[in-house]
């Protein structure tokens, strides 16, 4: 009886014929369990990522009706902005325009006017106009912390707008300018209705900071109130804010970091605001900039 023996060079096996036999008959019997595996790999893998598909879909669209719904929120509030400094504008002019209307009236009744008087109605009237021409309201876009949308914010342009002694106005109203003189710059929030002085500072209503580390509240002088250091070099940023809701104002200055808060008594300093700046050193300048990066508080 002759035996034959044959290698399987593939898998360096040595098989007899009936082994051989049963051998591929296994390996084509496992060549079709991978491609029924395979078969079903590639029909459930079309499945799962259609799957991922719907859900990053999902993912896009709720980003997108999120990104709308902060759209149309960011426009609302803005558009709520604009109607509210429209209307304190207006009711500004409005204010203005009738108090003209009853000088004039009963200047008219009493027949006690002249061309002086006249002109300076014709002035303010012309002043009015000027203002109502040439608003200061604008939008303003902010970029957010998301860089794909940004801000809307609806602002009066920042503007000096009196001046009294040796100091001038320039660039747009944005840059006031000292002359002459020899002493360091203060700063001081005081009632509006303040008549301006040379040394506002002195006003019973003013509040806020000066050089030599003075602190002024109610017109009065303090040294280092709150750790107050008058730290001031060229070049510097100081960011002012006026916290109504509290009653304080607070000045930060940016290359120091150094922040400081004084608390106003209403009573003697009452709303609206106005900010007082004086200006002492020859050639010091100070430039109104607005806010571009706002800040939670």
């Amino acid at each position: 009886m002759i035996k034959v023996v044959i290698l399987y060079s593939r898998c360096n096996l040595v098989f007899c014929r009936n082994d051989f036999d049963l051998h591929r008959a296994k390996i084509d019997q496992d060549l079709d369990i991978f491609a029924d595996e395979l078969n079903a790999f590639q029909s459930g893998s079309g499945e799962q990522y259609n799957s991922l598909e719907l859900m990053l879909s999902d993912k896009i669209n709720t980003w997108k009706l999120k990104s709308i719904q902060k759209i149309q929120e960011d426009a609302e509030e803005a558009r709520q902005q604009v109607q509210t400094l429209i209307a304190l504008n207006n009711g500004k002019t409005t204010s203005c325009v009738h108090k003209i209307t009853q000088e004039l009236k009963q200047d008219r009744q009493n027949h006690g006017f002249d061309e002086r008087d006249l002109n300076k109605w014709k002035k303010k009237l012309d002043e009015l106009k000027l203002n109502v021409s040439k608003s200061d309201l604008y939008i303003d876009e902010q970029q957010s912390e998301n860089d794909f949308i940004t801000n809307l914010l609806a602002k009066e342009k920042e503007s000096f707008e009196r001046v009294c002694g040796p100091v001038s106005i320039k660039e747009n109203v944005q840059l006031a300018s000292h002359n002459f003189n020899i002493f360091p710059i203060s700063g001081e929030f005081v009632a509006e209705d303040n008549i301006i002085l040379e040394n506002s500072y002195q006003s019973n209503s003013s509040y806020g900071w000066a050089g030599h580390n003075e602190v002024y509240t109610n017109g009065k002088c303090s040294k280092k109130v709150n750790g107050y250091t008058s730290d001031y070099s060229k070049g510097d940023v100081i960011e002012l804010t006026l916290d109504c809701d509290h009653h304080l104002i607070r000045m930060t200055n940016i290359r120091s970091t150094k922040s400081y808060e004084i608390n106003v008594d209403l009573k003697g300093c009452p709303f609206p605001w106005m900010l007082h700046l004086n200006l002492f050193h020859h050639q010091t300048r100070i430039r109104v900039n607005l806010l571009r990066v706002s800040r939670k508080q």
